[in-house]
């Protein structure tokens, strides 16, 4: 009964974090770039990702959350 137990409880963790590291990375690869000027510290486009293309996002309004690409 206790190498049941064991079993089931190893299932339990591999499947727990596995779910961790897929909403990881979802979350990783869902958020928006924002390339910013490296001189000025000014915004110069969003692109935000839709699968497999690409949205031109405002600088007017940043997303909450976003990734910093510095560029010249």
């Amino acid at each position: 009964m206790k190498k049941l137990y064991d079993i089931i409880l190893f299932i339990c963790a591999v499947v727990l974090c596995v779910s961790a590291l897929w909403l990881i990375a979802i979350e990783i690869t869902d958020t928006p770039d924002v390339y910013m000027s490296y001189e000025t510290k000014v915004c110069r486009k969003v692109i935000i990702y839709d699968g497999p293309k690409e949205i031109r996002g405002s600088c007017k309004k940043l997303p909450k959350k976003y990734n910093i690409v510095w560029v010249k």
